[in-house]
This record gives C-alpha cells, sequence and structure tokens, in this order.
C-alpha cells in the first residue's frame, strides 16, 4: 500500500495524539524522517510519494517501484530479487525494523543510491541496468549499497566509527600493496567505499559477509525462479569482485576505471584470492569455489573491462 504526503502527516498526528502508539513512534522516527546520506551517493530526499505504512510492528517488507507488470521479464526479475534479498540473513535483520522500496529511477551520475529515513529504506537503481543485467549483478548492486553503506554503519561499534572518522583525516593513506598505489580520502571520493575495499576494515568484512550470504541463498533457491541459477550466483561474486576492485584501482574515482582497466584486474585477482581464503570451511565451499569467477585480465575487450567501462563510462560520479 502506498501512501501519499498528506496521508503520512494525518497519520503522524494520530499517532502524536494517541498515548499507545508512542512506542511505534519511536521505532519508526516518522516525524523526524532523519535522513540517511552518504555523501555523493545520497538521492536527496526520500521519495515521500512512495512511502508506505503496514500495521504496527510489521516490518521486513521489500516492495518496488516504477515496474512494468504487464513485462514478464520485469516481473521474473523482482520476484528473484526479492527471494534472494528475504533469504539473506544480513538483509533480513537489517530489515528488522525497517521497510525497504527498491525504485527504478534514471540518475546520470549514479548507478544506484540509498537513503534511509526512520524505519523506511529507498534504493534507486538504473532502469537501464535493471532492464540488461542478470539477477546476479542486480543484486550484487543492491548488496553494495545495503552492505557497504546503512547495513555496515548500523553494525559498527562507537570505536570502529571513531576509528573511521580517524582515518578520513587529510594524512592519513593506506598503501595497497598489490600495485604500490595508495588509497586515502580526499573530500571528492566516498569514504565508506575506501573502507569496505581495504581489508582490515569492519566493512570490507561486513560487505564481503553479506555477499557470500546472498549467494549462499541463492544457491539454496536455484531452480525456484529461471532467474536464480549457478550463472546468476558466478555474476553476483564478479559485481562484488569488479565494484572493489574498481574503488582500489581508483581510489573510488570510477570515471579513471576506463584509464585503469589493468590495475583494476590486478586487484579483481587480489579479491578473488582473498575470497577463496574466506570461503574455507564455509558452508557451501565447494559449490562456491566452482562458481567463483575466473581471473581476469584488462583488456577492454575481456569480460571484465566490458563491465567495468559500460558502467563507469554510462554513470559519471561527481
Amino acid at each position: 500500500m502506498k501512501l501519499g504526503v498528506d496521508v503520512v502527516d494525518k497519520y503522524s498526528e494520530y499517532l502524536l495524539n494517541n498515548t499507545k502508539s508512542k512506542d511505534y513512534l519511536k521505532k519508526t522516527n516518522l516525524l523526524s524522517m532523519s535522513e540517511y546520506k552518504q555523501g555523493q551517493m545520497s538521492t536527496g530526499s526520500l521519495d515521500k510519494t512512495n512511502l508506505y505504512l503496514n500495521e504496527e510492528g510489521k516490518y521486513g517488507n521489500i516492495r518496488f517501484a516504477n515496474i512494468s507488470y504487464s513485462n514478464p521479464l520485469h516481473v521474473e526479475k523482482i520476484n528473484a530479487v526479492k527471494l534472494i534479498l528475504e533469504s539473506t540473513e544480513a538483509i533480513t535483520h537489517f530489515l528488522r525494523d525497517k521497510n525497504a522500496l527498491i525504485k527504478l529511477k534514471d540518475d546520470k551520475n549514479n548507478l544506484a543510491t540509498v537513503v534511509v529515513a526512520g524505519g523506511q529504506v529507498q534504493v534507486t537503481l538504473s532502469p537501464w541496468f535493471f532492464e540488461t543485467q542478470s539477477v546476479g549483478k542486480i543484486v550484487g548492486i543492491i548488496a553494495h549499497e545495503l552492505a557497504v553503506h546503512p547495513l555496515a554503519s548500523e553494525k559498527l561499534t562507537e570505536l570502529q566509527r571513531e576509528t573511521e572518522k580517524i582515518n578520513t583525516g587529510v594524512n592519513v593513506r593506506k598503501k595497497i600493496d598489490l600495485t604500490n598505489d595508495v588509497i586515502f580520502y580526499d573530500g571528492k571520493n566516498n569514504a565508506d567505499h575506501l573502507f569496505a575495499a581495504t581489508g582490515g576494515n569492519p566493512r570490507y568484512e561486513i560487505y564481503q559477509q553479506t555477499v557470500y550470504e546472498m549467494a549462499v541463498a541463492m544457491l539454496r533457491n536455484v531452480n525456484k525462479s529461471s532467474c536464480i541459477n549457478e550463472r546468476n550466483i558466478s555474476d553476483l561474486i564478479f559485481s562484488y569482485f569488479s565494484d572493489t576492485a574498481t574503488i582500489l584501482a581508483t581510489n573510488d574515482h570510477k570515471d579513471k576505471a576506463v584509464e585503469k582497466l589493468e590495475k583494476i584486474a590486478i586487484s579483481f585477482n587480489w579479491l578473488r584470492k582473498e575470497w577463496l581464503i574466506f570461503l574455507v570451511g564455509k558452508e557451501e565451499e565447494t559449490l562456491l569455489r566452482k562458481l567463483t569467477p575466473q581471473k581476469q585480465c584488462g583488456e577492454r575487450t575481456s569480460p571484465l573491462g566490458d563491465f567495468v567501462s559500460s558502467v563507469t563510462l554510462r554513470f559519471k560520479q561527481k
């Protein structure tokens, strides 16, 4: 059910005047609507025309907007995406007191964005990406939006948040041993991305763990949808490697990615090695090893080069 702004305001007034609803009001935070933003990844305001409210205490719903329900491919994709997200432990835990809206929306600068306001999470996704890419790559970018940003932020301890703040200082540089480059916050890139791309940081571990749980969820739901298969599981892992490798190789200046495909390939292969180490002893280790993408080269015509080029040339972040 979607509610317009007027309905939200009236419902908020009702909650204020209803003493039985005080705890619910605190939980949903509908009146303050304090926005969660992540630098250049922000969409600005939550789209209030797409807000929806459930019965008291009911959370965890995942809805979609701007989808063509007359298009069988759209319907098949959203059903698969919904099933995967609802079967991923980290995502369901994050949404235990929230509802999510995934909205197709053109943005010339961003492939996807996330905003959290109270109990509402809104992920916007490029219609082009949704139309042209596999379900594995679609849930891969959703994994980034949630696990790199609000999901990770929610899991960090106060000490970890303070450490991140210290490590965004202008003189703090971390050497990337595999390329002898350095990665650092320069005010024009995104700090969350840097922490999620470099090993030893909580955001890195949370992003990696979320992708793993998503891959396991897909394995458990293979054949429940034609869009959930081994190829799409490989695409999810490929998307995770490509995203993180691009951040590392460009210091999160993705408009420079086409010039640094060779370094992106080096980072991709390093991340692949770290992933295989991470899988040791994990559930479904054997199958996930089999489905892990092969090493990549930095040629423009390679799968990695083609994917990174097509995405970064289309979406040059400010």
